[in-house]
C-alpha cells in the first residue's frame, strides 16, 4: 500500500462518503489525460445525505468540493492560507502549511474539499482513488469580528487547468459589519490588482485558501 504522509502529526485517514469516484486509470492512461482540477456537481442523494450529515452544500461560503487528475508523477499535494492586510496585501500564514506528500507518487486523481465546522473554520478533505486521504482544520476565525456580520465566498466554478508547482485559488472569504460584501471569482492565481482589491477595503477579516501540486516532494 502507498504511504501517505502528512507534514502535520494530526492528520488522520478518511473514507469517502460521495459517490461517483471512478476507477483508477491505467499508467498509459494518466501519462495522456489532462491536468484539470473541477468542480464536482452532486446528485440529489448525495446532496441529501450531506444535508443530514449538517452539510449545506448549496451555501458556497460553507462548503466546496473538486475532483483533480493529474498524471503519474504527483508527489505532494499543500494547502495555504492567505490573510488581506490594512494595505490590502496577501500575507501568507505561515503557520498554516498542510499536505500530503511521498517520495514514490501517489495516486494521481482524487477528491478534495472544504467544510465549514459550526467553530467557523474550514477542514481539508482530502480522498484519493487509491483508497487513501486525510483531514485538518484550518485556523478559527480571529477574535473580536463584528456581530453581526455579512459573511460571503466565492470559489473556483469552472475547471483549471492543473500545473505542478502553481497555487490555484480554492475560496475567498470575506466578513464585514455591513451588508456591502464585494466578491470575485478567483482565478488561477490570487488577485492582485489595486482596484480590484479595494473592494475589499473596510472588511472586517478576508482570507484565501489555494492549493499546490507537485511533481516532486518540495523543501518546506
Amino acid at each position: 500500500m502507498k504511504r501517505l504522509l502528512s507534514i502535520l502529526a494530526a492528520a488522520c485517514l478518511l473514507c469517502c462518503p460521495l459517490s461517483g469516484c471512478s476507477p483508477a486509470p491505467s499508467d498509459d492512461d494518466q501519462a495522456g489525460a489532462d491536468m484539470r482540477l473541477s468542480p464536482v456537481s452532486l446528485t440529489e442523494e448525495e446532496t441529501k445525505l450531506l444535508w443530514l450529515a449538517g452539510v449545506d452544500v448549496r451555501n458556497s461560503a460553507s462548503f466546496t468540493l473538486y475532483d483533480y487528475q493529474t498524471d503519474g508523477n504527483l508527489h505532494a499535494i499543500f494547502f495555504s492560507r492567505y490573510l488581506l492586510n490594512d494595505a490590502l496585501e496577501w500575507e501568507k500564514d505561515a503557520s498554516f502549511s498542510p499536505g500530503a506528500f511521498d517520495e514514490t507518487p501517489l495516486d494521481a486523481a482524487g477528491r478534495l474539499s472544504l467544510t465549514l465546522g459550526e467553530d467557523g473554520a474550514y477542514t481539508f478533505y482530502v480522498h484519493a482513488e487509491g483508497g487513501l486521504g486525510y483531514s485538518h482544520p484550518a485556523p478559527q476565525l480571529p477574535e473580536g469580528l463584528p456581530e453581526p456580520a455579512a459573511v460571503g465566498a466565492s470559489s473556483q466554478t469552472e475547471p483549471l487547468a492543473i500545473t505542478y508547482g502553481q497555487e490555484i485559488p480554492l475560496l475567498i472569504r470575506t466578513i464585514r459589519d455591513d451588508d456591502s460584501l464585494a466578491l470575485f471569482a478567483p482565478g488561477e492565481t490570487l488577485e492582485t490588482d489595486p482596484q480590484q482589491l479595494e473592494r475589499f477595503r473596510g472588511a472586517a477579516f478576508t482570507e484565501a485558501y489555494t492549493v499546490t501540486f507537485f511533481d516532486q516532494v518540495p523543501q518546506i
